[in-house]
Protein backbone atom coordinates (compact mmCIF):
# COMPACT_ATOMS: atom_id res chain seq x y z
CA UNK A 1 0.00 0.00 0.00
CA UNK A 2 1.34 3.04 -0.84
CA UNK A 3 -0.08 6.31 1.22
CA UNK A 4 -1.27 9.53 -1.15
CA UNK A 5 -0.35 12.01 1.85
CA UNK A 6 3.25 11.35 1.15
CA UNK A 7 2.36 13.30 -2.17
CA UNK A 8 1.95 16.51 -0.15
CA UNK A 9 5.40 16.23 1.48
CA UNK A 10 7.85 18.39 0.59
CA UNK A 11 11.90 19.81 2.20
CA UNK A 12 9.67 22.72 3.63
CA UNK A 13 8.57 20.51 6.02
CA UNK A 14 12.05 19.88 7.23
CA UNK A 15 14.19 22.59 9.51
CA UNK A 16 16.53 24.87 6.75
CA UNK A 17 20.19 23.93 6.69
CA UNK A 18 22.32 26.77 8.67
CA UNK A 19 24.74 28.28 6.74
CA UNK A 20 28.71 27.04 7.16
CA UNK A 21 30.35 28.51 10.19
CA UNK A 22 33.77 30.23 9.60
CA UNK A 23 36.03 32.20 11.99
CA UNK A 24 35.60 35.74 12.23
CA UNK A 25 39.50 35.45 10.72
CA UNK A 26 38.31 33.10 7.63
CA UNK A 27 34.68 34.79 6.91
CA UNK A 28 36.02 37.49 4.09
CA UNK A 29 37.89 34.69 2.26
CA UNK A 30 34.72 31.82 3.14
CA UNK A 31 32.28 34.97 1.16
CA UNK A 32 34.45 35.46 -1.57
CA UNK A 33 34.51 32.18 -2.24
CA UNK A 34 30.72 31.71 -1.89
CA UNK A 35 30.59 34.50 -5.05
CA UNK A 36 32.57 32.21 -6.53
CA UNK A 37 31.26 28.86 -6.43
CA UNK A 38 28.14 29.00 -8.77
CA UNK A 39 30.77 30.05 -11.50
CA UNK A 40 32.13 26.62 -11.10
CA UNK A 41 29.19 24.63 -10.76
CA UNK A 42 27.86 25.67 -13.97
CA UNK A 43 31.23 25.18 -15.76
CA UNK A 44 31.05 21.48 -14.55
CA UNK A 45 27.02 21.15 -15.51
CA UNK A 46 26.02 21.06 -12.10
CA UNK A 47 21.84 22.01 -11.87
CA UNK A 48 22.02 22.12 -8.15
CA UNK A 49 24.64 23.44 -5.90
CA UNK A 50 27.82 21.15 -5.70
CA UNK A 51 30.48 23.00 -3.89
CA UNK A 52 28.15 24.29 -0.82
CA UNK A 53 27.01 20.57 -0.83
CA UNK A 54 30.00 19.07 -0.79
CA UNK A 55 31.19 21.46 2.24
CA UNK A 56 28.24 20.42 4.24
CA UNK A 57 28.93 16.84 3.90
CA UNK A 58 32.16 17.23 4.69
CA UNK A 59 31.42 19.85 7.63
CA UNK A 60 29.18 16.46 9.06
CA UNK A 61 32.04 14.17 8.34
CA UNK A 62 34.69 16.47 10.22
CA UNK A 63 32.87 17.18 13.26
CA UNK A 64 32.10 13.27 13.89
CA UNK A 65 35.40 12.47 12.99
CA UNK A 66 36.88 15.33 15.80
CA UNK A 67 38.12 18.10 13.49
CA UNK A 68 38.38 21.23 15.06
CA UNK A 69 39.03 25.10 14.61
CA UNK A 70 41.34 25.90 12.07
CA UNK A 71 41.46 22.02 11.05
CA UNK A 72 37.34 22.51 10.41
CA UNK A 73 37.46 25.37 8.47
CA UNK A 74 40.28 24.06 6.42
CA UNK A 75 38.33 21.43 5.56
CA UNK A 76 34.84 23.90 4.77
CA UNK A 77 37.18 26.18 2.29
CA UNK A 78 38.68 23.41 0.61
CA UNK A 79 35.20 22.00 -0.21
CA UNK A 80 34.23 25.44 -1.08
CA UNK A 81 37.04 25.98 -3.55
CA UNK A 82 38.31 21.98 -4.25
CA UNK A 83 37.09 22.46 -8.13
CA UNK A 84 39.08 26.07 -8.42
CA UNK A 85 41.21 24.57 -10.77
CA UNK A 86 38.21 23.53 -13.19
CA UNK A 87 37.51 27.31 -13.34
CA UNK A 88 40.50 28.25 -14.02
CA UNK A 89 40.59 25.52 -17.06
CA UNK A 90 37.41 26.36 -18.85
CA UNK A 91 37.28 23.53 -20.41
CA UNK A 92 34.26 22.22 -22.76
CA UNK A 93 34.56 18.47 -22.26
CA UNK A 94 33.33 18.52 -19.14
CA UNK A 95 29.90 19.20 -20.48
CA UNK A 96 29.88 16.56 -22.80
CA UNK A 97 27.74 13.77 -22.58
CA UNK A 98 30.76 11.56 -24.32
CA UNK A 99 33.36 10.23 -21.96
CA UNK A 100 36.52 11.70 -22.18
CA UNK A 101 39.18 10.88 -24.35
CA UNK A 102 42.48 9.42 -22.71
CA UNK A 103 43.98 13.25 -23.40
CA UNK A 104 41.31 14.89 -22.27
CA UNK A 105 41.75 12.89 -19.27
CA UNK A 106 45.55 14.08 -18.69
CA UNK A 107 44.55 17.53 -18.91
CA UNK A 108 41.87 17.10 -16.26
CA UNK A 109 44.22 15.52 -14.13
CA UNK A 110 46.27 19.03 -13.99
CA UNK A 111 43.14 20.59 -12.27
CA UNK A 112 43.96 20.17 -8.26
CA UNK A 113 47.44 21.34 -8.91
CA UNK A 114 45.69 24.54 -10.95
CA UNK A 115 43.48 24.88 -7.84
CA UNK A 116 45.87 24.52 -5.40
CA UNK A 117 47.61 27.64 -6.89
CA UNK A 118 44.47 29.51 -7.35
CA UNK A 119 43.49 28.57 -3.97
CA UNK A 120 46.78 30.45 -2.88
CA UNK A 121 46.10 33.71 -5.03
CA UNK A 122 42.70 34.27 -3.07
CA UNK A 123 45.38 33.73 0.15
CA UNK A 124 42.99 30.47 1.51
CA UNK A 125 45.57 28.93 4.41
CA UNK A 126 48.17 26.49 3.07
CA UNK A 127 46.17 23.78 4.76
CA UNK A 128 43.37 24.58 2.74
CA UNK A 129 45.12 24.47 -0.59
CA UNK A 130 47.04 21.68 0.31
CA UNK A 131 43.60 19.71 0.74
CA UNK A 132 42.20 21.28 -2.36
CA UNK A 133 45.83 19.73 -4.79
CA UNK A 134 45.18 15.83 -2.35
CA UNK A 135 41.18 16.02 -2.63
CA UNK A 136 41.46 13.53 -5.70
CA UNK A 137 44.30 11.03 -4.03
CA UNK A 138 42.79 7.19 -3.26
CA UNK A 139 43.32 5.62 -0.26
CA UNK A 140 45.05 2.60 -2.66
CA UNK A 141 47.49 5.28 -3.66
CA UNK A 142 46.21 4.99 -7.14
CA UNK A 143 44.82 8.62 -7.29
CA UNK A 144 46.16 11.99 -8.71
CA UNK A 145 48.69 14.43 -8.66
CA UNK A 146 50.68 12.92 -5.63
CA UNK A 147 50.07 8.95 -6.13
CA UNK A 148 49.33 9.35 -1.84
CA UNK A 149 48.01 6.45 0.18
CA UNK A 150 46.39 5.96 2.96
CA UNK A 151 47.80 7.80 5.97
CA UNK A 152 49.87 9.63 3.87
CA UNK A 153 46.64 11.48 2.64
CA UNK A 154 45.78 14.24 4.89
CA UNK A 155 42.61 13.00 6.91
CA UNK A 156 40.63 16.55 5.64
CA UNK A 157 41.62 15.22 1.95
CA UNK A 158 39.92 12.12 2.42
CA UNK A 159 37.05 13.69 3.59
CA UNK A 160 36.66 15.79 0.84
CA UNK A 161 37.22 12.39 -1.28
CA UNK A 162 34.18 11.17 0.28
CA UNK A 163 32.04 13.81 0.57
CA UNK A 164 32.85 15.07 -3.46
CA UNK A 165 32.18 11.39 -4.86
CA UNK A 166 28.86 11.20 -3.04
CA UNK A 167 27.45 14.50 -4.22
CA UNK A 168 28.61 13.82 -6.97
CA UNK A 169 26.95 10.78 -7.51
CA UNK A 170 23.55 11.98 -6.21
CA UNK A 171 23.58 14.84 -8.64
CA UNK A 172 22.67 15.20 -12.58
CA UNK A 173 25.57 15.16 -14.71
CA UNK A 174 25.86 16.06 -18.30
CA UNK A 175 26.77 12.31 -18.82
CA UNK A 176 24.22 10.68 -16.92
CA UNK A 177 20.66 11.37 -14.34
CA UNK A 178 21.86 11.60 -10.67
CA UNK A 179 21.69 8.45 -9.06
CA UNK A 180 19.28 7.09 -6.15
CA UNK A 181 20.97 8.06 -2.82
CA UNK A 182 20.96 4.92 -1.84
CA UNK A 183 22.37 3.42 -4.87
CA UNK A 184 24.97 6.24 -4.33
CA UNK A 185 25.68 4.96 -0.87
CA UNK A 186 26.56 1.43 -2.28
CA UNK A 187 28.53 2.88 -4.87
CA UNK A 188 30.74 4.53 -2.25
CA UNK A 189 30.62 1.74 -0.04
CA UNK A 190 32.05 -0.19 -2.85
CA UNK A 191 35.05 1.72 -2.88
CA UNK A 192 36.11 1.48 0.44
CA UNK A 193 39.57 0.19 0.59
CA UNK A 194 39.96 1.57 -3.02
CA UNK A 195 39.63 4.93 -3.71
CA UNK A 196 38.16 6.10 -0.76
CA UNK A 197 38.46 5.58 2.97
CA UNK A 198 37.01 2.94 4.85
CA UNK A 199 36.75 4.74 8.58
CA UNK A 200 35.08 7.84 6.42
CA UNK A 201 32.69 5.96 4.70
CA UNK A 202 31.75 4.71 7.50
CA UNK A 203 31.07 7.77 8.77
CA UNK A 204 28.96 8.62 5.88
CA UNK A 205 26.97 5.48 5.75
CA UNK A 206 26.07 5.91 9.61
CA UNK A 207 25.11 9.45 9.43
CA UNK A 208 22.85 9.16 6.14
CA UNK A 209 21.27 5.91 7.79
CA UNK A 210 19.95 7.98 11.06
CA UNK A 211 19.01 10.84 9.11
CA UNK A 212 16.74 8.08 7.22
CA UNK A 213 15.18 7.79 10.68
CA UNK A 214 15.24 11.08 11.88
CA UNK A 215 13.02 12.69 8.55
CA UNK A 216 11.00 9.32 8.87
CA UNK A 217 10.09 9.81 12.39
CA UNK A 218 9.63 13.75 11.69
CA UNK A 219 7.52 12.92 8.52
CA UNK A 220 5.15 9.91 10.64
CA UNK A 221 4.53 12.88 13.01
CA UNK A 222 4.09 15.83 11.26
CA UNK A 223 1.68 14.08 8.59
CA UNK A 224 0.20 11.37 11.36
CA UNK A 225 0.89 8.75 9.13
CA UNK A 226 1.46 5.37 10.46
CA UNK A 227 4.45 3.99 11.58
CA UNK A 228 4.24 0.86 9.50
CA UNK A 229 4.70 3.89 6.25
CA UNK A 230 8.28 3.23 6.95
CA UNK A 231 7.82 -0.51 6.02
CA UNK A 232 4.76 -0.72 3.39
CA UNK A 233 4.01 2.99 2.45
CA UNK A 234 7.82 4.31 1.90
CA UNK A 235 9.64 1.08 1.21
CA UNK A 236 10.11 2.02 -2.65
CA UNK A 237 11.09 5.63 -1.77
CA UNK A 238 14.66 7.23 -2.17
CA UNK A 239 16.50 7.23 0.88
CA UNK A 240 14.67 5.09 3.06
CA UNK A 241 15.87 1.71 2.36
CA UNK A 242 17.86 -0.68 4.86
CA UNK A 243 21.20 -0.08 6.08
CA UNK A 244 24.28 -0.96 3.81
CA UNK A 245 26.94 -3.51 4.69
CA UNK A 246 30.30 -2.19 4.35
CA UNK A 247 32.82 -4.27 2.80
CA UNK A 248 36.29 -4.79 3.42
CA UNK A 249 38.92 -4.33 -0.10
CA UNK A 250 41.78 -6.05 -0.74
CA UNK A 251 42.06 -5.11 -4.23
CA UNK A 252 43.82 -2.66 -5.86
CA UNK A 253 41.03 -1.55 -8.50
CA UNK A 254 37.27 -0.85 -8.52
CA UNK A 255 34.27 -2.86 -9.87
CA UNK A 256 33.96 -3.62 -13.43
CA UNK A 257 32.17 -0.36 -15.36
CA UNK A 258 32.55 -0.83 -18.64
CA UNK A 259 34.92 1.80 -19.58
CA UNK A 260 38.66 1.04 -19.40
CA UNK A 261 40.46 2.36 -15.90
CA UNK A 262 43.66 4.33 -16.98
CA UNK A 263 45.79 4.62 -14.00
CA UNK A 264 45.67 6.53 -12.20
CA UNK A 265 41.84 6.18 -12.84
CA UNK A 266 39.63 8.55 -12.60
CA UNK A 267 36.81 7.06 -10.73
CA UNK A 268 36.26 3.45 -11.92
CA UNK A 269 32.48 2.98 -10.02
CA UNK A 270 31.54 6.71 -9.80
CA UNK A 271 31.51 8.07 -13.00
CA UNK A 272 34.13 6.04 -15.81
CA UNK A 273 35.36 8.55 -18.35
CA UNK A 274 34.69 11.43 -16.12
CA UNK A 275 35.92 13.07 -12.74
CA UNK A 276 33.19 12.47 -10.21
CA UNK A 277 33.63 15.68 -8.59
Amino acid sequence: MIYPERESINSEMFTPEPPLKFPPAEQAIADRLMKIVPEIDRLEGYVQPHAVAVARRAEILASQLDLRGHDLSAVLLAALAHDLGERAMKRNYLLREAPLTWEETLDLWRHPILGEQQAAELHLPRHAQLLIRWHHEWWNGQGYPDGLAESAIPLGARILRVADTYCALTAYRPYREALDPVEAEQIVADQAGIEVDPMVVEVLLGYLQQERERRAAEMIEQTGLPEDALEIGFAEEPGLAPPLLLPVFSETTGPDTGEPDPVPPTSTAADPGHSPG
